[in-house]
């Protein structure tokens, strides 16, 4: 099994995302509780390819799955509700795949998602999610992991175009292209 991502929630359970589901430790009784897709379970997670974990201010945990798009943990019900779950409606709203999640320091109501077709913002008092446009120079490229910073902006690791910042205030895009001898650009040593 490939593992993905290692996640301590605020309740004091280790979350640990697989290719294979996600697993539950708990610290305290040692007891591992396996969740995995189940086809015709409705309460049960959109996928079991799993790339990231993150809980959320409110507590929420968020799942993104590769095929399954992005789902929450429920637990009064102790179960997995399917936020998001776009199969392809258009080029531009692909879901299927999430990669990575993180906050909005701005904004506790909203999140960043990393999917393959880019940078989504997710303002969960309105339930709208909107696709930020990447300039022309970088190109459309998947999202793989995501990080903010105390400034407010978003850090993007992508599959083909290096690193991105994102200074959201100034909605100003720096881009870190994985080229060797380019001034600016990732090094490989």
């Amino acid at each position: 099994n490939r593992f993905s991502s290692i996640y301590e929630d605020e309740s004091g359970f280790l979350w640990i995302g697989s290719d294979a589901g996600i697993f539950r430790y708990n610290f305290r009784t040692e007891e591992v509780i396996r969740h995995q897709k189940e086809y015709g379970n409705p309460n049960s997670i959109s996928h079991s390819d799993i790339r990231a974990l993150f809980e959320d201010s409110f507590g929420v945990l968020w799942v993104c799955t590769t095929g399954g798009g992005l789902s929450k943990y429920d637990r009064t019900k102790i179960s997995f509700d399917k936020y998001i779950e776009f199969t392809r409606v258009t080029e531009e709203t692909d879901f299927s795949a999430t990669y990575a999640i993180a906050p909005d320091f701005k904004n506790r109501n909203a999140l960043w998602i990393g999917t393959g077709t880019g940078l989504w913002y997710l303002d969960r008092r309105t339930n709208s999610f909107n696709l930020v446009d990447l300039p022309s120079e970088i190109g459309e490229t998947a999202i793989l992991a995501l990080a903010t910073d105390d400034k407010g902006s978003i850090w993007m690791g992508t599959s083909t175009r290096g690193m991105i910042k994102y200074d959201v205030q100034r909605q100003k895009f720096t881009h870190y292209p994985w080229k060797v001898y380019e001034p600016n650009g990732l090094q490989h040593r």
